[in-house]
C-alpha cells in the first residue's frame, strides 16, 4: 500500500477570485492505493483532518487490500484450472 501526500501530486488547483474565497473551506484528501503493472486500485480515500492517519482508515485500507489479494489469488487459481481443462 502506498501513500501519496497531496503535496507531492504537483497538481495545480485553480484559485477562486479573492472576493469569492470567503466562506470556502480548503479540504485535503488522502488516498491509499495499490499499483500493479498498468492497474491502479484505490483502496481508500478520506478527508485529511490532521497529520495523523486514524486507525479506522488504516484498517479499512488493510481489509480492502486483503480482498484485492484474495481476488487475485482466486483469478490465478481459476486460470490454472482453465488451462488444465483445455
Amino acid at each position: 500500500v502506498r501513500f501519496l501526500p497531496a503535496a507531492k501530486q504537483n497538481l495545480k488547483t485553480p484559485r477562486p477570485p479573492s472576493n469569492a474565497a470567503e466562506g470556502i473551506k480548503k479540504v485535503w484528501y488522502r488516498l491509499r492505493y495499490v499499483r500493479r503493472a498498468e492497474t491502479i486500485q484505490v483502496l481508500h480515500c478520506f478527508e485529511k483532518r490532521s497529520n495523523a492517519i486514524e486507525q479506522k482508515d488504516i484498517e479499512t485500507a488493510k481489509a480492502r487490500l486483503k480482498r484485492v489479494l484474495e481476488a487475485k489469488r482466486e483469478d490465478k487459481k481459476n486460470a490454472k484450472q482453465a488451462l488444465r481443462r483445455s
